[in-house]
């Protein structure tokens, strides 16, 4: 089902075509009250750091619907072209920034540079 997209994706680079590799999850434990600092997945070379194609991507499927009570993630677009960005104090748009409603069975594709993080799971 991603197929199509990644190919589009890195179709760009040096060598075309793309590896996949298998790592943790991102979850928000219940009851937590304030937001994760945002941050990003990886640093990457300078050789590797450009706008397209991405050094590398994050899929999160989504094993339960996403909601604003539930810990939806919250993703800050455009962040990983600015490599280090770090905003104090955060501004209030970043803090609403969030991806939700999303459907179980969703796949969030994301740029690993992107700065990202977990919101209150009530």
């Amino acid at each position: 089902l991603l197929r199509p997209l990644l190919d589009r994706i890195f179709a760009g680079g040096k060598r075309q075509g793309f590896s996949v590799y298998a790592a943790g999850g991102d979850f928000v434990l219940g009851d937590v009250r304030t937001p994760q600092e945002l941050h990003s997945d990886m640093k990457v070379t300078r050789e590797l750091n450009k706008k397209l194609p991405p050094p590398m991507l994050s899929v999160n499927f989504c094993v339960q619907e996403l909601t604003e009570m539930n810990g939806a993630t919250r993703i800050v677009p455009g962040t990983q072209l600015h490599p280090g960005l770090k905003a104090k104090p955060e501004p209030d748009e970043w803090k609403n920034s969030r991806l939700c409603p999303v459907p179980v069975g969703a796949a969030l594709l994301r740029d690993v540079r992107t700065l990202h993080g977990g919101t209150p799971n009530f």
